[in-house]
C-alpha cells in the first residue's frame, strides 16, 4: 500500500476535487487511503461530492497519479508537502482551513514565521495570472 502522503498528492490531481470537497471528505473519513476505499454511495453522502466526482475517485489509480505529479514537481524545481509533513508551515497549518497539499517553489526555513502565500486556481484566467503576479513582485 502506498503512503498516505502521496495517495493525498494523488486525490488532489483529480479537477472536481475542490478545496471545500477534499475538506469534507478528509473530514468524514479522515485518511486518504479511507477516502480511496469508500464506496460511491458513501462518497456522494458528503457535501461537495456528487455522483461524477465519487466516480473519479473510486477510480483514480492515486498512487500512481501521486508520484507522477511528485516527479513533475521536481522536474519544475517545486517541491510538495501536504498537511502531514513535519516542514508543512506551522502557521499555516493554523488557519481554519489549510491547504492539504501547498507546492513550494524556494526554501522554507525553518525560521521564516512571516511569509505571505499566493493561492491560485488550477485554471486561473490571463487577468488573475497577471494580479497574481504583481501582487507578489510588489510584496516581494
Amino acid at each position: 500500500m502506498s503512503d498516505e502522503r502521496i495517495l493525498t498528492i494523488g486525490l488532489n490531481t483529480l479537477p472536481g476535487m475542490r478545496a471545500c470537497a477534499a475538506a469534507a471528505t478528509f473530514e468524514r473519513f479522515r485518511t486518504a487511503a479511507a477516502i480511496l476505499a469508500a464506496p460511491a454511495e458513501a462518497l456522494t453522502a458528503v457535501r461537495g461530492v456528487g455522483p461524477a466526482l465519487a466516480g473519479a475517485v473510486r477510480s483514480l489509480d492515486a498512487a500512481k497519479a501521486g508520484e507522477a505529479e511528485e516527479r513533475r514537481a521536481r522536474e519544475c524545481g517545486v517541491s510538495i508537502l501536504t498537511l502531514g509533513d513535519a516542514a508543512y508551515p506551522a502557521r499555516l497549518r493554523m488557519i481554519p482551513d489549510p491547504p492539504r497539499v501547498l507546492y513550494v517553489r524556494g526554501t522554507l526555513a525553518p525560521g521564516d514565521d512571516d511569509g505571505i502565500a499566493v493561492v491560485g486556481a488550477r485554471a486561473a484566467s490571463a487577468y488573475g495570472r497577471t494580479v497574481a503576479g504583481r501582487l507578489a513582485h510588489d510584496l516581494a
